[in-house]
């Protein structure tokens, strides 16, 4: 593929093209037989009973490649009953069957033997994804999702990112719900089908964002509300460790994590709990600890350090143990907020006063959000890039969860072995589990492949999906929630909307 072809992309934060797959479907359906539904029903349990009658060893006998294919048939019929589980749910609530109110999650847990949150998340999806209009006044219902209820009926998403979206919208002001609902409809579907469902769990500050409301919780909220409590030492000596962290304290360790809390990282710390003598050994295939054990070692060799001489933890990367980027005019007012490199929001007023106020870095972009300048006392070289990076991309720019930056390995666009060159214009932040399944040759279909936008587009980098994904294979662009404030992100929205203005006809 020509990498510098001018190849349509996919911006779910923006104008939304029109999606086939989703948009075809949003028309309320007709009215269907009530035969045809107890017929379907029972086809479905036989067909159910004959998938479990095949076992483990029928699956082994099928190709990688088609039991993959045939096993993601089987998620997405999975993902579309989520609509009957819905047109159940309003059927129950249109004639009064179910209880209103918080009764209805329970009544329905009792009846059809449920847990409370599965309840709670179908009510919640029925609500916002449900073609039918409850005219009844004793039915409260909430501003409805086509685009999302679409997308469920296409088995791309099931009930849990509804019901975590219309979570967020009820935490949003009663006078702004029903606007942010409707603006966030098609822009989530989308971002869901791209990134996956767990993306809709950093949508808070996009949602904020278009209410046009401020963080409501304040400094002095969360100060009243930390707190870490080491509970009674067990039988066993071990003790149990709760509490609700400061976003200054969650910063720190997230980034103490990165740093010291991956494979191999403080081994020696690691044999010293366990009693045994610390021996020779390749970390990055020795290490047998869990990743929770991994995130334990690296605590107590903090905590050791700080009571110790001579024994001082060093970031992997950089020189401060909180990494953030934010505007000329937020640092000068010290307003807003801003996300660290480890995926903590904090605000501008937390961060200047958390971290060392000599060790700023000044970073210049043009108006596509590209680093023209990154200048210090002193050069930095890859921690230089790394930096930049931050600033222009706030997380991963792979398809999928987002990836903090501490998180995140640097990806060459272009692959170094294809001639690609490590200049920060040919560098992307990608989380370790995508840069593992990223095709550098671009010979592979089955596989992730990325490749730079075309000329005079804002984009820093493009992804083409596998053939499952996408049988075309058209280049996306991915943006995360979790890096809607990153400085480079607002810089490419505000290129885009003038972009767009100046390519619309003056006539």
């Amino acid at each position: 593929m020509d990498d510098t072809t001018g190849t349509a992309t996919t911006d779910p934060w923006s104008d939304l093209p029109d999606q086939p797959l989703i948009q075809e479907e949003i028309a309320t359906p007709s009215l269907g037989s009530t035969t045809d539904l107890i017929n379907a029903v029972a086809a479905l349990d036989e067909a159910v009973e004959m998938i479990l009658a095949q076992g483990e060893a029928t699956w082994s006998r099928i190709s990688t490649s088609d039991r993959e294919d045939l096993y993601r048939s089987l998620e997405r019929s999975r993902r579309k009953l989520t609509a009957a589980d819905a047109a159940m749910v309003t059927s129950l609530r249109v004639d009064l069957a179910m209880p209103c109110g918080p009764r209805g999650p329970r009544w329905l847990a009792r009846t059809f033997g449920l847990t409370l949150r599965e309840a709670k998340t179908r009510v919640a999806t029925a609500d916002r994804i449900t073609t039918t209009e409850i005219t009844s006044i004793s039915v409260p219902t909430s501003t409805h999702l086509p685009v999302l209820g679409a997308a469920v009926r296409a088995g791309v998403l099931d009930a849990e990112p509804v019901a975590r979206l219309d979570r967020l919208l009820r935490a949003l002001p009663h006078d702004v719900q029903d606007r942010v609902a409707t603006a966030a409809d098609a822009p989530v579907a989308e971002l869901v089908r791209t990134a996956g469902p767990d993306a809709v769990a950093d949508l808070r500050p996009f949602l904020t964002g278009i209410a046009g409301v401020d963080e409501p919780y304040t400094d002095d909220d969360r100060a009243r509300l930390r707190g870490v409590t080491i509970g009674r030492q067990r039988d066993d000596g071990m003790s149990p460790i709760s509490g609700d962290l400061t976003p200054e304290l969650a910063s720190i360790l997230q980034r103490l994590m990165a740093d010291h809390a991956n494979p191999g990282d403080l081994a020696a710390v690691a044999d010293d709990q366990s009693g045994e003598s610390p021996t020779v050994r390749d970390p990055a295939e020795s290490d047998d600890r869990t990743p929770a054990q991994r995130r334990h070692d690296a605590l107590f060799a903090a905590v050791a350090a700080g009571y110790g001489r001579g024994r001082e933890l060093t970031p992997g990367r950089g020189t401060t143990t909180i990494v953030a980027a934010m505007t000329l005019d937020q640092l000068a007012a010290r307003t807003g907020t801003a996300v660290t490199d480890a995926g903590v929001r904090m605000t501008v007023d937390q961060l200047v006063e958390t971290c060392d106020a000599r060790d700023l870095f000044l970073q210049v972009m043009d108006f596509h959000g590209r680093s023209l300048y990154l200048g210090r006392s002193r050069r930095l070289g890859s921690v230089d890039q790394y930096l930049a990076l931050v600033g222009e991309e706030g997380a991963s720019s792979a398809p999928g969860p987002a990836t903090p930056p501490a998180f995140s390995q640097i990806h060459h666009i272009i692959s170094w072995l294809y001639g690609g060159r490590t200049d920060l214009p040919n560098l992307t932040l990608v989380g370790p589990e995508a840069h593992a399944g990223i095709d550098d040759s671009r010979t592979d279909p089955r596989k992730w492949q990325t490749v730079p936008p075309p000329e005079g587009c804002p984009d820093r980098v493009l992804w083409i999906p596998p053939e499952h994904v996408d049988p075309s294979r058209a280049p996306v662009l991915t943006v995360h929630p979790a890096s809607w404030t990153a400085p480079g992100q607002i810089l490419r929205r505000q290129s885009r909307k003038l972009l767009d203005l100046l390519a619309r006809p003056t006539g």
